[in-house]
């Protein structure tokens, strides 16, 4: 539960506040609901669902949400204060693109993911794209629910299969 509220805490100190947390809690989890109580945040909606995997939680969570651009975070995640912001930026700028994105981190390593300058091909040849990076709603094609793995990477694949763009920010999120 210590991720999880680190994950609530980065959100809750985001330098953009226009947006809505839908957390999904795919099957019990003790002590969770607790958790969102303690920040006391309206943007924060807690619902729960019958164990069925990490895709089906995304895509309910999907449903439930009204926001033009859409994230899925797992409870390990956690952003920079100005990263909502930067991204709010870079769609309003960039109206042609359907997702963005950047390098990251793992918590508790140094170093990280870096990515690259968006390309299709490059996309086809390996996976350089978080789950956790935005979308345009109208792109979002839901997540494959068959899957065991490499959910995210099917993501990217079929939104630019479809013709979707995606803008490299550089650096770390």
């Amino acid at each position: 539960l210590d991720l999880f509220k680190k994950c609530l805490r980065s959100l809750k100190s985001q330098s953009h506040k226009n947006f809505e947390a839908i957390i999904v809690l795919d099957g019990p989890c003790e002590g969770a609901a607790g958790v969102v109580g303690e920040f006391h945040d309206m943007r924060f909606k807690l619902v729960q669902s019958t164990h069925g995997g990490v895709q089906k939680a995304r895509n309910y969570g999907f449903s439930l949400s009204k926001g033009e651009i859409v994230s899925f975070f797992d409870c390990d995640c956690q952003i920079e204060p100005d990263t909502c912001k930067t991204w709010v930026t870079a769609f309003t700028e960039n109206p042609d693109i359907s997702f963005v994105y950047s390098g990251y981190r793992f918590i508790d390593e140094k170093g990280g993911i870096a990515s690259e300058p968006f390309d299709p091909w490059t996309l086809k040849c390996g996976n350089y794209i978080s789950t956790m990076f935005p979308m345009r709603r109208a792109v979002f094609p839901g997540f494959d629910e068959s899957l065991k793995s490499l959910q995210d990477w099917d993501l990217w694949l079929t939104i630019t299969e479809k013709g979707g763009k995606g803008l490299y920010i550089p650096g770390y999120a």
